[in-house]
């Protein structure tokens, strides 16, 4: 018995974590996709803010972006099979850093 199985590419999604304010790299964010598997798809961004997800299935996605203090954004992205999409610079607003826990 012979089968054969058929892999589909998985898509990569990237871009750069930056400063709302003063657009400078913010690598201590941390980025996900809502609801997905762990296994590639969260990330802590490099010195220059950059992030990569790989592994991402083709479909309907939302992209989190949170931040050392009070900040979040979440973007809703569609991907296609095979797909590296960069999303550009995505801009946190950071606020003032959360209060430390009592």
């Amino acid at each position: 018995l012979d089968v054969d199985v058929v892999l589909k590419p998985m898509a990569t999604v990237r871009g750069r974590v930056v400063d709302a304010t003063t657009r400078a790299p913010v690598p201590e964010a941390y980025v996900f996709l809502e609801g997905e598997p762990s296994w590639g798809l969260e990330a802590a961004p490099d010195a220059q803010g950059r992030f990569s997800l790989s592994k991402v299935r083709a479909g309907e996605h939302v992209l989190v972006v949170l931040g050392p203090g009070p900040g979040r954004v979440s973007r809703t992205l569609r991907v296609a099979q095979g797909e590296v999409m960069d999303v550009g610079d995505v801009a946190l607003e950071q606020g003032a850093p959360a209060p430390p826990p009592p």
